[in-house]
């Protein structure tokens, strides 16, 4: 083997390998759909205005389980109402994750669960925003909604499903 083409084959695959970076980088651009955007607020405020209304007792044991089916665990095992609550620090690599979670009463039948991701690295703490890659927050709520009351979760999917939800079909 000649001793220069060793070098165009490397120079070849590094250029390979820049067009295909160039092409999934242009692919995931051209990829951002503002349908799925809109799908994406939609949901999140669903998530966010939602309103249990089954007792707080019936909810909590399912709250406790979806946490800790991603990980976290919320040590408080009975209700708490206006007071922040903080799950263990699930570590990463490069720093932890933990939930906040927090019940506001809205009135004597109705309450809303907050759920807040918040990320820690070397003693410095910041609540993720809400509309990180693959909304968890949104998620976990959204199970949390299924399984505890699950005809108003069918409605909300039912009125997010009107219409569609993404052009490029990565979701």
């Amino acid at each position: 083997m000649h001793p220069m083409s060793n070098r165009r084959d490397t120079k070849s695959l590094w250029q390979s390998l820049a067009l295909a970076f160039v092409l999934i980088a242009a692919f995931g651009v051209a990829c951002n759909d503002p349908e799925q955007e809109q799908y994406e607020n939609r949901f999140h405020r669903q998530m966010d205005a939602f309103e249990f209304e089954r007792p707080i007792e019936a909810v909590w044991p399912e709250l406790i389980q979806v946490l800790s089916e991603d990980g976290y665990v919320l040590d408080q095992k009975t209700p708490v109402e206006d007071r922040t609550l903080e799950t263990n620090l699930r570590d990463e690599s490069y720093g932890g994750y933990r939930i906040l979670v927090r019940v506001v009463r809205r009135n004597q039948q109705r309450y809303r669960i907050q759920l807040q991701r918040q990320y820690e690295h070397e003693g410095k703490k910041s609540i993720e925003p809400w509309n990180v890659s693959g909304t968890p927050m949104d998620r976990l709520k959204g199970t949390l909604i299924e399984r505890t009351e699950p005809e108003r979760a069918s409605q909300i999917h039912d009125d997010l499903l009107k219409r569609p939800q993404s052009g490029c079909g990565l979701w």
